[in-house]
């Protein structure tokens, strides 16, 4: 599994790399962290304007979104029970799916969730379902979804290419 911070990658990330990551978000306006598992694969978490983040995990070809942004203290709890294999951190937050967010113009905040809000929240507008388990695998990664953007050591390597390509057709011109 690799954690993706910005442009910087890091190829076995601990808990504490997670924690540095997260709380290094406060200076960096347009942060980013992603648990990136390859074909099995990602946890993103996208810094929002108005504070906190927002989290989108893909997989079992279905992209879920947080159903409201979260703060750092869950995100970092995601994350690292996400880098462990436990299962338990899709309950950590109201999730909805790409296409409940699609259909609605209002955001997330008033979609059905896909994971049962914790108890102390107020439910969402439709009545909330958890994953379900036949579209869900086992504890851990979860393949990329169509509607999931890119990692950014993805659109480096893209960017790499081109530029190899480029450089190739120069050459032949000559």
């Amino acid at each position: 599994m690799e954690l993706i911070v910005g442009n910087a990658v890091n190829k076995k990330p601990s808990a504490a790399d997670i924690f540095r990551a997260i709380d290094g978000a406060v200076m960096a306006p347009d942060f980013s962290i992603t648990l990136d598992a390859g074909n099995r694969g990602s946890l993103d978490a996208y810094g929002e304007t108005q504070g906190g983040f927002s989290v989108v995990a893909a997989g079992a070809g279905r992209t879920y979104r947080s159903a409201r942004p979260v703060d750092a203290p869950v995100l970092k709890n995601l994350f690292v029970k996400y880098l462990k294999g436990d299962a338990s951190w899709r309950n950590d937050c109201p999730w909805a799916t790409e296409d409940a967010l699609a259909a609605d113009d209002q955001g997330p905040t008033d979609q059905v969730a896909e994971v049962e809000p914790r108890v102390e929240e107020k439910p969402l507008a439709a009545a909330p379902q958890t994953f379900p388990p036949q579209t869900t695998p086992e504890p851990g990664p979860l393949p990329l979804a169509q509607k999931h953007k890119p990692s950014r050591a993805l659109s480096i390597a893209l960017a790499a290419a081109a530029l190899i390509a480029a450089a190739v057709g120069l050459y032949l011109l000559r």
